[in-house]
């Protein structure tokens, strides 16, 4: 059995001169057969390559920001489950960097990634700003079915 999954990565629009940008956006192609032939319910890092990076320029009076994903398009195949975890702020940025919520389930809910952003600037690229990892686990073998399935995976800054 072959499954092949697919994630596509965008970036939502920020307003003014705010700015979000994830490194690498080419698309993860995550082949679960050798898992299933395995036999193991484990979770698995599928990716950890990516960084995201943000600058914010507003005033200390406005409320806080965050950055939020979600499933933009697509469906994650029957019988998995698609997580995802942003690092803390790493590298030469400065200011009111946000801070991780944690890791969870990825859906088509918007959910809050990184939170309580003020003014500030990530820096640039790899290294810089924060990790974002992406794991699966398998939850029901009986449920899985072969194919190709594509997810477009969306983040949004929100002010």
């Amino acid at each position: 059995m072959s499954i092949v999954l697919s994630l596509i990565f965008t970036v939502g629009m920020a307003q003014n001169n705010n700015n979000l940008y994830v490194t690498d956006r080419s698309s993860v192609i995550i082949d679960v057969s050798a898992i299933i032939s395995a036999g193991i319910y484990s979770e698995k890092i599928v990716d950890n390559t990516q960084w995201i990076n943000y600058s914010l320029d507003v005033s200390p009076s406005e409320p806080l920001s965050s950055i939020s994903v979600s499933i933009a398009s697509g469906t994650v195949p029957n019988g998995i489950e698609l997580y995802i975890q942003a690092g803390s702020h790493i590298g030469s940025g400065r200011g009111q960097t946000g801070r991780p919520t944690g890791k969870f389930r990825i859906d088509n809910v918007p959910k809050v990634l990184i939170n309580d952003i003020g003014k500030s600037y990530t820096g640039n690229g790899k290294n810089q700003g924060h990790q974002l990892t992406f794991s699966m686990v398998i939850t029901n073998f009986s449920l899985l079915q072969p194919g190709d399935y594509t997810l477009y995976i969306l983040y949004t800054l929100k002010q």
